[in-house]
């Protein structure tokens, strides 16, 4: 039996840089709005008004984050505390 899809709760975007700290870091809505539409490349309708209002109050209630990991054991920890917090 095939179960409905779990709501999103949470936006991360990883950046793999073997220099850095492993950082989560809480950005804002719309600047994670702003990288999504830059990562679609095919929409399955049109970006029309209604389209744009529905996007912005889905976001409205997610948690959106930046990850900048050096360590994929350290930023799966993180993103398990946050998630889970």
């Amino acid at each position: 039996m095939q179960q409905p899809p779990a709501p999103v709760s949470h936006i991360v975007f990883p950046r793999y840089d073997k220099d850095a700290p492993t950082e989560l870091k809480p950005i804002a809505r719309f600047e994670a709005l702003r990288r999504l539409m830059g990562e679609c490349q095919a929409l399955r309708q049109r970006l029309d008004r209604e389209n744009v209002a529905e996007l912005i109050r889905w976001i409205a209630g997610i948690d959106c984050y930046a990850l900048t990991f050096s360590s994929l054991d350290e930023a799966a920890e993180l993103v398990a505390a946050t998630v889970n917090a």
